[in-house]
């Protein structure tokens, strides 16, 4: 039973470590799983189908984030590149560009996060003899959780992106990091 005060003195000590090195312009990289799920030629072609598949997405961003007494607010931007799933004899690649306004609080060196913004996004279909595109801004959302310790964190979230007639496309991933 001696591991308990123990295992209180560590937990008490990271409680401890200052929120204020959340404060600041920050950078980071995630990698996680993409879903989309899309009706592929809906109204269109005959041969339509419905694409419900995963594939590896990644991100880069960039951002500011206030620690205030209660509340972190920030702004975030990046691009995202959420794979080429296929499916049917097709692929579907997205990527694009977001931007975010983030809210969230902390307790020690753990924090939640929520954001709203909107992405501006770029889809290629592909497959056989035919290429086809097109493009758009749309409302992207995210939750997420972070990890940190001093300048560095870990941080995992869960976005959705909006994009064009699919139905539903999100991507969920882990990354670092680290403000200056």
């Amino acid at each position: 039973m001696r591991a308990f005060p123990l295992l209180g003195l560590v937990l008490s000590g990271l409680l401890a470590v200052p929120a204020d090195a959340d404060t600041g312009i920050y950078l980071g990289g995630s990698l996680g799983s993409a879903t989309v799920q899309a009706d592929v030629g809906d109204g269109v072609d005959p041969d339509a189908f419905s694409l419900d598949e995963n594939d590896l997405g990644w991100k880069a961003f960039g951002g500011v984030n206030v620690d205030l007494l209660l509340l972190d607010l920030g702004v975030e931007a990046g691009y995202v590149n959420l794979g080429s799933p296929s499916g049917g004899g097709v692929d579907l690649d997205i990527d694009g560009w977001d931007a975010f306004g983030v809210a969230g609080f902390d307790v020690g060196p753990i924090g939640l996060f929520a954001k709203l913004g909107y992405i501006a996004w770029d889809a290629e279909l592909s497959g056989g003899d035919f290429d086809a595109g097109d493009d758009g801004e749309d409302l992207a959302w995210g939750l997420g959780a972070r990890f940190g310790l001093g300048s560095l964190s870990v941080r995992a979230e869960y976005e959705v992106f909006d994009i064009g007639t699919a139905e539903d496309v999100y991507l969920v991933s882990a990354g670092v990091v680290w403000t200056f």
